[in-house]
């Protein structure tokens, strides 16, 4: 079996594009993540009832 490598230089434009966005998209992500967890965790830890079972039931949600 033989690859054709010339699609991949044709595309190139679009890969790097692509690469790009993923890359911009995980910083982005990341930028939040942390100040986001620190929220979830303060109002978990200090917050009355109602307002600590809020992130816990977000969370519980999100890992379905």
């Amino acid at each position: 079996m033989t690859l054709d490598w010339s699609v991949v230089w044709r595309h190139r434009d679009a890969l790097i594009a692509g690469t790009a966005t993923t890359f911009l998209l995980t910083i982005a992500i990341e930028c939040h993540r942390g100040p986001c967890g620190i929220v979830v965790a303060v109002l978990r830890l200090y917050a009355g009832r109602p307002l600590a079972l809020a992130p816990t039931d977000l969370l519980q949600r999100a890992l379905r």
